[in-house]
């Protein structure tokens, strides 16, 4: 089986020349290049891998928990990176992450929470500590995450992209 080849968008480097994106987990994270990563679906946790198969990320899920309330974030090895843990305090969607693998106020890196409640597609502002007034996010989510099709960006301007890679059979 191959996988279905991921359209490229036309991508204007010179954007991000000057930019300063903030790095929410660490700058062990990022790297100064577009990359592809692969998602593999499955009820337990979703595996991301690189062009080369190599597990990069893995986000585990309890497939018995409702609204999966809880998400830990691993790198390939199986450490864990960041764990999620949604507020049911908010009458809209509302996430905080902790680096490591619990919650724990001194591991707090970033809250992300959906603006409104009915959106046609899926929106999440993400507000990092140093954010006090919360006016306009750090980031922000967009896209259909029920195909696995989302846009992150920073300051209106892409810093990543995720599309679903069908297998052919």
């Amino acid at each position: 089986m191959a996988a279905t080849p991921v359209k490229e968008e036309e991508f204007d480097e010179s954007v991000y020349e000057n930019m300063m994106i903030p790095t929410p987990v660490g700058d062990f994270y990022t790297v100064p290049y577009r990359g592809l990563l692969v998602a593999d679906v499955r009820n337990d946790a979703d595996r991301f891998k690189d062009a080369t198969d190599v597990l990069r990320f893995l986000v585990q899920h309890d497939p018995r928990r409702v609204n999966h309330s809880q998400k830990l974030i691993r790198n390939g090895a199986g450490d864990p990176i960041v764990f999620l843990q949604r507020k049911m305090t908010s009458l809209h969607y509302r996430w905080s992450a902790y680096l490591g693998d619990k919650e724990s106020e001194e591991n707090y890196l970033f809250t992300m929470r959906m603006p409104s409640g009915i959106h046609k597609h899926v929106k999440f502002h993400i507000f990092l500590p140093g954010n006090l007034d919360k006016k306009s996010p750090d980031f922000v989510v967009k896209g259909e995450f029920k195909d696995h099709t989302y846009t992150i960006s920073h300051r209106d301007v892409p810093v990543a992209q995720a599309s679903e890679v069908h297998e052919m059979v």
